[in-house]
């Protein structure tokens, strides 16, 4: 079957949503699947955040340089046409020397725990539940 695919995000609890409401965090989601695209965004901003999208590495790099100032958190895809994730993390953190919070967001390819390994703060998966982007969005406060 062809056609719309809906999806309901998991309900947010109330007290979590409030503690996300006094900093905006201005983030980089950087995917080249349009429905993660979709699904991701629609659970950041419905938390307050202001989200940008780059649809590869070369465009995530182009957006750095031109806004580095305004992004928080960049959120990597791994699997990209053009520059992957591991490739554009690598040239942000050793070309541009930045010191964002970088998350791995992936399906399959990496194991959970060896994120850390290639660099990146944290990971979340390719379809994040709305508990998980809140988790994140914690640990970049602290992280800021």
């Amino acid at each position: 079957m062809h056609g719309l695919i809906l999806f309901k995000p998991s309900p947010m609890p109330n007290q979590l949503f409030m503690k996300l409401l006094d900093t905006e965090i201005n983030v980089l989601l950087v995917e080249d699947s349009e429905f993660s695209i979709e699904y991701t965004s629609f659970i950041l901003k419905s938390v307050g955040c202001l989200v940008t999208v780059a649809k590869n590495g070369k465009e995530a790099i182009q957006n750095y340089l031109s806004n580095y100032k305004n992004i928080d958190l960049i959120i990597l895809d791994i699997e990209m046409p053009i520059m992957d994730g591991y490739q554009t993390l690598k040239v942000l953190k050793e070309e541009f020397h930045s010191n964002l919070c970088f998350v791995c967001a992936c399906s399959t390819h990496i194991n959970k725990e060896n994120y850390v390994s290639f660099g990146f703060n944290a990971f979340i998966s390719k379809t994040p539940r709305s508990n998980e982007i809140v988790k994140l969005l914690q640990k970049v406060k602290n992280f800021k």
